[in-house]
């Protein structure tokens, strides 16, 4: 006589208990997904590659398997963004709550150790605008985990290309700059500042204008300091350290790796003004240099580009 073997899903299909609400019903059928999805996210960050060819086996599990939860869950989102669609700050507010779950999410997937100090300057209370070094895909995750709710982010307008990611973040309102026509671009962020005024939201923005090809630090551009004089909003610095060496630009190689972030205590901007805005930008990256590693300090030369670069601004 044969043995039978419980399937290990079986409690996905259990039959519902008589008289129970269809409400519990579905409240527990998602909670048994939502704990297998769990451990199958565990389980799989969990997985330690021994070799190049199994470390990009298990990058591409990762990748795919955050691709399929992005689209799973951006349908979800979709449908609450058009339904949202007469109200940006709405939409703006119900993309940060999505973020925080996709985010923290890819975190987790990615099998990186994560620290986060001063997490305490990420206030939610107090509208501010964050900036942060930016050398890895995973910033991007750090970032819409991190940002709190009202928070608008800013993005070159080639991130609406992106599969599902970047219609998500179109629908959400966030802000879609043509960095080849400085002209549009600064009138964007003029507009952008008057409605974070308004609106008393927050911004994201990536002082670099670009990701890091090294994970060293780039020149910073100086849209952040005519925002800040614009909406006299303080400045808060997120040094992120060892991104880089998780997810590098251009490759498909996802490599667990310790990455700790460090949110400094916002700066003020109310003394900011055209003439200061050389020392602006140099004090603010400063901030940077400070607490960055040895291997994500720029090269001599790059750091005398970035002061040509201010100076013949």
């Amino acid at each position: 006589m044969s043995e039978v073997i419980p399937s290990p899903h079986a409690d996905l299909l259990a039959p519902p208990i008589p008289g129970e609400s269809a409400r519990n019903v579905l409240l527990s059928v998602a909670r048994r997904w939502r704990n297998r999805a769990k451990l199958f996210e565990q389980r799989l960050a969990a997985l330690q590659p021994v070799d190049d060819l199994q470390l990009r086996a298990v990058s591409m599990a990762k990748i795919t398997t955050g691709c399929a939860a992005l689209a799973a869950g951006g349908m979800v989102q979709g449908g609450i963004l058009l339904a949202l669609l007469p109200s940006r700050r709405s939409r703006i507010r119900a993309c940060n709550y999505w973020g925080k779950v996709i985010g923290r999410f890819f975190m987790r997937l990615s099998g990186s150790p994560l620290t986060i100090e001063g997490a305490e300057h990420l206030d939610r209370s107090r509208p501010a605008i964050y900036v942060s070094n930016h050398s890895s895909v995973v910033d991007i995750f750090l970032a819409i985990w991190l940002s709190p709710v009202g928070t608008v982010g800013i993005a070159k307008k080639e991130v609406a290309l992106y599969p599902i990611f970047g219609q998500l973040y179109f629908l959400s309102g966030h802000l879609l700059i043509d960095r080849g026509h400085s002209d549009r671009a600064v009138s964007s962020l003029r507009k952008l500042g008057a409605y974070v005024r308004r609106h008393k939201l927050s911004i994201f923005l990536w002082p670099e204008g670009t990701r890091s090809r090294s994970g060293r630090l780039q020149p910073f551009k100086k849209g952040v300091v005519h925002l800040a004089m614009q909406t006299g909003l303080p400045v808060v610095p997120i040094v992120v350290r060892g991104a880089h060496r998780s997810w590098s630009k251009n490759t498909y190689t996802v490599r667990p790796t310790p990455i700790s972030v460090l949110v400094l205590p916002p700066v003020a901007t109310d003394h900011w003004t055209e003439d200061s805005i050389d020392d602006a930008l140099e004090d603010l990256r400063a901030r940077f240099l400070a607490n960055l590693p040895e291997e994500q300090q720029p090269l001599p030369e790059e750091s005398a580009a970035a002061i040509e670069q201010v100076a013949g601004a």
